[in-house]
């Protein structure tokens, strides 16, 4: 545009100017023909800079509307679990709802898990777990074998006994068959205590104020 505007400039100007004075001006026009360009080359690219940024911008936006699905640790997404089961029910009495019931729960289970000790013995047709452990873990063995052991003796593949030792408690599982047997060696003591369905009901039941379900 600017290269158009300053032609016709100079051709309107042709009548005041000599044939020797045209020659004169043709290395003048010349000269303005590459700063046009690269004005323009300029402007260009500025634009695309900024359609660059506006797009990249889009992207950022459309790429942070992504949601997490992750709580961020095992026991607030256990709470977070039950939360949004109470929260979506609108028969929930939440005059009678106790998380902290569920938490300290929580906590007892990652105590076991994390503090308890464990010997293992073979016996007949099973195992025997001597666990034991110290203050806090020692008071989650106390609360959660003994009632575990009742949800797996309810199994019909498993039998359990349970007798109290040294700073802990012995839990004896034998099985009905050979099979089973070698499953209850295989799974050990962590996997038995996390065997079962009773787990999660167990916990909206502590939530909600309606008994352990378990003693635990």
């Amino acid at each position: 545009m600017a290269l158009q505007s300053n032609w016709l400039f100079f051709t309107n100007l042709n009548y005041l100017v000599t044939p020797m004075n045209r020659l004169l001006l043709v290395p003048i026009l010349l000269t303005l023909i590459p700063v046009v360009t690269i004005g323009d080359d300029k402007i260009s690219h500025k634009h695309s800079n900024k359609m660059d940024h506006k797009q990249h911008q889009s992207m950022m936006a459309l790429k942070n509307d992504v949601t997490p699905v992750e709580a961020g640790h095992d026991g607030f997404a256990a709470i977070a679990e039950i939360v949004k089961i109470l929260s979506d029910n609108p028969n929930t009495n939440w005059s009678k709802v106790n998380i902290n019931s569920l938490r300290n729960h929580l906590l007892d289970m990652d105590r076991l898990v994390s503090g308890a000790k464990v010997d293992e013995q073979k016996v007949t047709g099973g195992m025997r777990f001597n666990v034991t452990g110290e203050t806090d873990v020692l008071n989650a063995i106390k609360k959660m074998i003994p009632a575990h052991a009742i949800e797996l003796d309810k199994m019909p593949e498993y039998e359990t006994v349970t007798e109290t030792i040294i700073n802990g408690i012995a839990l004896t599982v034998t099985g009905i068959d050979d099979q089973t047997t070698i499953k209850i060696k295989g799974l050990g003591f962590f996997g038995l205590m996390a065997t079962g369905s009773h787990h999660k009901p167990h916990h909206l039941g502590m939530a909600t104020g309606k008994g352990h379900g378990m003693k635990h």
